[in-house]
């Protein structure tokens, strides 16, 4: 929609700092979406880190077999993956939370929509 008000004429301004995405993270959608034209405003917080401030993500190759539900895809394998970190980040959270706030949090991100 946006895109179509802003070739139909319509006055726009640009966004041009993020401040809530990590640099790292910021880079893909930069470079294909933006031309390079967003700044990062981001400023870490201990407990926004993973297993490290520099890398706030782990990618984890899965060689599974996706399989079509609907309009979408769904794999197993990567599914029962997740469920083993989450298990295993469950019983082990305090050894990667931060002390002085006690806070933990995980999120997965996927591609598939079944």
């Amino acid at each position: 929609m946006f895109e179509r008000l802003i070739k139909g004429g319509y006055p726009h301004t640009m966004l041009r700092i993020a401040y809530r995405m990590h640099p790292l993270l910021l880079r893909v959608p930069n470079l294909l979406a933006y031309q390079n034209k967003i700044e990062s405003g981001y400023k870490p917080l201990t407990m926004k880190t993973f297993l490290s401030k520099d890398a706030p993500f782990l990618f984890i190759d899965v060689k599974g077999k996706e399989r079509l539900s609907g309009t979408s895809f769904f794999n197993i394998d990567e599914a029962k993956v997740v469920a083993s970190f989450a298990s295993y980040w469950l019983e082990n959270s305090e050894d990667f939370a931060d002390p002085s706030t006690k806070l933990h949090s995980l999120y997965f991100i996927s591609p598939y929509s079944a």
